[in-house]
């Protein structure tokens, strides 16, 4: 065993894992963990992905003929994002009922590959 340490390609494939493990604590991030979007209120990616949420909810239930109520968008109110094959945002919005005024908060999941966005959940928040 000390043979092998004393190998200076040993001791630099031992350098070079020691430095990978320590460089990637700091991030706090990977893959498949979900990690806190601290600035989701102000973030414009985030408020975006909240309108888009929406826009395809009330599309969806146009063309599905459901007698649900429209809602308006509102703010996202918190986020999280998961890094899979893409990136998978979780979302709390805001949003108003279009009749009532009534405000409505949705938990809503969305999935962003490339340029291209889909809505997998969008439910009233328990």
């Amino acid at each position: 065993m000390s043979a092998l340490i004393r190998s200076p390609t040993m001791r630099w494939a031992l350098l070079l894992v020691l430095a990978c493990v320590l460089c990637g604590i700091p991030y706090g991030e990977l893959v498949g963990e979900k990690t806190v979007i601290a600035d989701a209120k102000t973030n414009q990616e985030v408020q975006d992905l909240g309108r888009f949420a929406v826009d395809e909810r009330n599309r969806k239930l146009k063309e599905s003929g459901a007698m649900r109520p429209v809602v308006a968008f509102v703010t996202v109110l918190e986020a999280q994002k998961q890094v899979v094959s893409g990136t998978k945002y979780y979302l709390k919005i805001s949003t108003n009922q279009n009749e009532a005024r009534e405000s409505v908060i949705y938990d809503s999941v969305v999935v962003v590959k490339g340029s291209s966005k889909e809505l997998q959940i969008f439910t009233v928040s328990q």
